[in-house]
Parts: C-alpha cells; structure tokens; sequence
C-alpha cells in the first residue's frame, strides 16, 4: 500500500482520472478508438515504471552493491521527480493530441475533396471534375498537337423507367449502367457523370476515327445487353455524341456544345447509335436556338391563332364537332409548320403556356358561336404532357370553364395513348377530376402506343381516335384494315365512340361507315380552318354520297 501511496503515482493516477472523461468523449467513436487506447496505454506505462522502479528500488535498498544505473533511476524516481513524469506525460498527451487534430482535418480535407469531385451515387468523377480535367486535356492536347475524343453517352427512355418503376430502381440503373460503361475506357481515358443519366467519356491520344468508332460500338453494345433491375427486365438503349479536338472546337466550351448537338442527332436519328458532330449540325442548332427565341415571343405578340378542323357524322355528314389546332403565323406573315415549333416548345416549356392560351380560346370561340346561334358542338383541345403534368392542370381547365361560360359537356381533352402510359395512375386520378366535372376525354392517335385491355378499361374515357396511320391503307390487304376494325369492335365493347382520323378519300369513308364507325375527321371532309372558314363552311356543307359495298375488295 505505500507503494501505490507515492506522490509521483498517486500524481498520475488523479491525471488519469481528469483526463479520462474528457478522452471517453473525444476519441470515443470507432474510427478513433486506436488513439484512445494508444493514450491511455502511454499513461498506464509511465504510471507502471514509476510503480515497478520504487518497488525494485525499495526491495534492492538491503542490498549493499547496488548497479551503475541505480543511481540514474534513483534521480529519476526522487520526490521531486514526479514532475518531470507528468512533463513527460503532459507531453505525449499534446503530441498524440496535436497528431490526432492534424491527421482528421487531413482525413476531412480529402473527405471533402472526394465528395466533392465525385458522383455520390456511382463513385464516377463528376460533373466539376470532368471539366477541370477537360480543360487540362485541352491544354496539354493544343501544347503537344495532338487529339483527343470527347463522347457524350445518354440513356435511352431513362425518364420512363424512373417514374414507372420509381427512383430507387432508376438509381439501381444508373449504378449497373455505370459499372458497365467502366469496363469499356482505356486506363488513360477518363469516364464521368454528368448529369441525370449522361455520361462523359474523355478518350486521350486518339487519332483514328475507326477507334474512336469501335469505341462507341463497345459502349453500346454493353448497354444494350440484356437488364433486369431488382427483378424487372428492361430494355435501355443509350445515344452516343462525339466530337474531336481540335477538328470540332479549340476549346471546352465549343467541345462540349458540340457534342451534346450530337447526342441530340442520335437521339432523333432512332436512338442506340452514335453520331459524330458535324458543321451542318451546328448550323442547325443556332437555327433552333433563334426560333426559340422567336417563339417566346410569338405568345406575346398575338402570333398564335387556332385552326378547327370538323369533325362528321358518317349517318348524318353534318359537322357535331372540331378539332382545335394551334398554328403559328410570325410577325412577317410566314406561316411556321407544326411539325417543326410544337416539339420545340414541348422541350422547352412553352407549350404550357401555349397551350393553355389554346385551351381558353376554344372554349370562349365555343361560346361565340352558340351565341351566333350555331348549334353546339364538342371543341376537342389537345393537350400536352407538360400540361397533364402540372399540380394545376385540372385546375385550370376548370377556372376556363368558369370564366369563358362554357358548359363542360362542349370540351373534350385530348391525349395521347403513350403520354397516359407516363404515369398511368397519376393520369387516370386527372381524368376522374376531369370527367367528375362533365369534360369528355378521348385518347388520341390510338393504336400507336400502348394499347391493352389491362389497362384501357381503368381509363375514364368516352371516344377513341384511330390514328392516321391505320386509315391510310385501310381499304387493302393486310394488317390495317384488321387493327381499324379491331379498334372500332374494342370501342364499341367498352361502350365509347370511335373517331377515324386522316380520312382522305370516299372509299375510306365507306370503308368506316361499313364498319359502324360513327365519325370521322380527314381532308376528304375538310382542312384544318380558320374561324371565319369555319364558319363559312358550316353555312354552305359540301355534299358527300355514301359509299358502302366495299367489301369485296378487301377479301
């Protein structure tokens, strides 16, 4: 007991009680358990050799002969000593301290920097660091005159997948998808995320178009294999962009707008292909650019008018409805196609707008002509996935009504049978909100989607549209006329009227009526007009004289 009674170790042992809390609290966690032990292990030692000499030296003190070093521990272990003990101890302490500090800001800097640089999901570089190595590459590329590849790699339908399956299978894709794209690149290339479902691939030191094309093989080809995703196959394609330092940009800039016109040639040119950037491209791009411009500014400056095309009764030949059509005539007087602004302002957001001014304008062109005395008819409006999208639409649709008088019974909504498919269920509690309010929905360019009993009789829907396509060769041998007639039987079956688009001569209109399809719109009947062509059609019908037996000449 007066062993363990010493001033030194009795010191010690109350700076060990002091310090242990406070070390408990800082290094408690398991990364840093090893330095707390190491602490404690350091102090327990010193407190150990200070016991074990006073015990030697108390038991050697009979001893007359003593060691040459007896003396050294007898400074060492005198009264006064164990101040230099708890100096020493003190100062590993601070020294295990101090290296603790500095080895976790190092951890955390690299932490930082790591997460930084790096997609969270994948592990790939990301977006920032691919570009600070783009920018590098282009450096070293221009001072040592040589050529580098640069490859865009977009997921096909990605969007689909990841609102039909949800985000964690979307994420499980793009995680298998990037462990595959990692076995194509060169150790010297460089393979990043980018964005959503883009991938970068930077390829060093290539001079050969035919590599750079085997290259994009290969990534395909590893996309296109087979997917099965938390037990769902798939099937993702991608759509590659390339562009090539310097024939197609001296700087990153360029490079990379460049590249991401190639992806979006790829994508259009049918998708799981890649496409090489070239000038013609670009040309193209700005094209699209200043017609974006434009066509902001088109909504605003009263650029827009509605076009209705009639719609017949083949029992009656007399017009019981119209379709509306937006076209767009710019401040020159020049009439812009459809075909080439509506997919523009589809990607870029405008069709929301637009076609909201397209759903008021119906309605309240719907109203003047009742109030013209014309008998009503259903005003058919298409709408937009951005539309059917928006927390509001229903909303929308239902404040139109309101402010343009319209009885809901006059519109009809309609949409297109692959934008239902989006978001089946979300579009099915719209379609209810729509017909709880007494709007009709018909499901445009039928047959061309998704068709399938599973799902089509959920739909709250009253017509069907046959699609242009299965009109145009209705009246020969093959598969239209059996998908037409299918279609008509189908709608009939579920209790909803059938629309035949496209519908351009006499024969196909007896083709139609033969089958008991009830109306009809196409240029046999008339083009898409303008209000007062409408209306002046409307006064003076042209006349169309049955044509029936047909059905020879489909047998």
């Amino acid at each position: 007991m007066g062993l363990l009674l010493r001033p030194s170790v009795a010191y010690l042992l109350q700076i060990l009680l002091k310090i242990w809390r406070p070390c408990m609290q800082a290094f408690s966690t398991g990364k840093n358990r090893h330095l707390l032990t190491a602490a404690v292990t350091l102090a327990l030692l010193f407190t150990l050799a200070d016991v074990a000499v006073h015990a030697w030296l108390d038991v050697s003190g009979a001893v007359t002969e003593r060691p040459w070093w007896s003396g050294v521990l007898m400074e060492l272990t005198a009264p006064g000593a164990h101040e230099l003990w708890t100096r020493v101890l003190g100062a590993g302490l601070f020294v295990l301290f101090v290296a603790y500090v500095l080895y976790e800001r190092r951890r955390t800097d690299l932490q930082l920097h790591y997460q930084a640089n790096h997609d969270s999901l994948t592990g790939l570089p990301n977006r920032k660091a691919f570009l600070e190595q783009l920018d590098g590459e282009v450096a070293r590329a221009r001072r040592n005159n040589q050529k580098f590849a640069l490859l865009f790699i977009n997921l096909d339908n990605f969007k689909a997948v990841n609102e039909t399956l949800g985000h964690d299978d979307g994420d499980c894709l793009l995680l298998v998808a990037a462990q595959r794209l990692c076995f194509v690149p060169r150790q010297s290339d460089l393979l990043a995320r980018i964005g959503g479902d883009e991938f970068a691939l930077l390829a060093r030191d290539v001079h050969d178009p035919v590599a750079i094309m085997a290259m994009a093989e290969r990534l395909l080809e590893a996309m296109s294999m087979p997917w099965d995703i938390n037990g769902h196959p798939l099937q993702v394609t991608a759509s590659i962009g390339i562009t090539v330092f310097p024939d197609d940009g001296a700087d990153a800039q360029t490079l990379l707008r460049h590249v991401d016109i190639a992806t979006h040639h790829a994508k259009a040119g049918g998708r799981n292909c890649f496409q090489f950037f070239a000038r013609e491209m670009n040309e193209r791009a700005v094209a699209r650019v200043h017609l974006e411009s434009r066509l902001r500014q088109a909504l605003e400056r009263g650029e827009f008018e509605l076009h209705y095309q009639p719609q017949v009764d083949l029992n009656t030949f007399r017009v019981i409805g119209a379709e509306a059509l937006i076209r767009w005539r710019d401040a020159q007087g020049n009439p812009i196609p459809p075909m080439q602004f509506i997919p523009l302002a589809e990607e870029s957001g405008l069709l929301v707008p637009i076609g909201e001014w397209g759903l008021r304008t119906a309605c309240a062109q719907a109203v003047a002509w009742q109030q013209l005395g014309l008998s009503p008819m259903c005003i058919g409006v298409n709408v937009s996935g951005r539309q059917l999208r928006q927390n509001d639409f229903v909303a929308v649709v239902r404040s139109t009504l309101r402010d343009t008088g319209l009885e809901p019974r006059w519109l009809e909504i309609e949409i297109t049978e692959s934008l239902l498919m989006e978001k089946l269920e979300e579009s099915i509690g719209k379609l209810k909100e729509l017909r709880a309010l007494g709007v009709q929905v018909a499901i445009d360019d039928f047959g061309t989607g998704y068709s399938s009993m599973n799902y089509l009789h959920r739909l709250p829907i009253d017509r069907l549209k046959i699609d242009r396509s299965f009109i145009q060769n209705i009246t020969q041998n093959g598969d239209d006329p059996v998908v037409a007639r299918a279609i008509i039987a189908l709608g009939h079956a579920l209790g909803l009227s059938v629309v035949a688009e496209g519908v351009e001569t006499e024969v196909q209109s007896g083709f139609l009526r033969d089958q008991l399809c009830q109306t009809v719109q196409g240029f046999l009947y008339s083009r898409p007009l303008t209000v007062a062509q409408f209306e002046a059609h409307l006064a003076n019908p042209p006349v169309h004289t049955p044509v029936n037996d047909i059905r020879p000449a489909l047998h």
